[in-house]
Parts: C-alpha cells; structure tokens; sequence
C-alpha cells in the first residue's frame, strides 16, 4: 500500500489481491481509485452472512464497505476462476 499511495505506479494499470474485504476497502479509503473489484472467494464468514454468489458470503460490516464502494463507482463482481461467468453483484448488497 505504501508503494501505491507514493505514487509509484502512476499511470499504470495494478493487478491487487486482497485477504479480506477490509484490505480492499481500506485502499479504498486511502484515495486509491478502484475501477473494479471482484469477489472470488469470500467464505470464512461464519453467523449472519449475505449470500452474493456461491463462493462469496460477506457479513454486515464488509456489506457495508461493498456498498460505499459501489456507491462511489466501483464494479462489484464475483467470480471464482476465469471459467465462470463473471457476475454483477452490486443489486445484491442492497
């Protein structure tokens, strides 16, 4: 994060993995532009979960940071490998 936030990758296209929702959104929040984010496998959460694809199950605190992404314009998808059609989850976290 520290490279992307000195600007070290300016004017070029970065490729991020994120563990966990938070990462992404804490990225997010640091002024990082996210143009798209996909959900491939979020499935740790355990207790009260949102179900948004077969492989994402996302809680009410990262259901929230989803939302205020998708509400500043990030893409919100999910796909778990390059052979699955990737789907738009974004009208799910409502």
């Amino acid at each position: 994060m520290t490279n992307i936030g000195n600007n070290k990758y300016a004017n070029q296209r970065v490729f991020c993995v994120f563990k966990t929702v938070e990462a992404a959104y804490e990225l997010f929040k640091a002024g990082v532009e996210i143009p798209h984010l996909n959900l491939g496998d979020v499935t740790q959460n355990t207790g009260e979960t949102t179900v948004l694809a077969k492989t994402v199950r996302v809680n009410l605190k990262e259901k929230e940071m989803l939302k205020e992404m998708r509400d500043a314009g990030v893409k919100i998808t999910a796909q778990f490998t390059p052979s699955d059609s990737e789907a738009d989850v974004s009208k799910l976290l409502d």
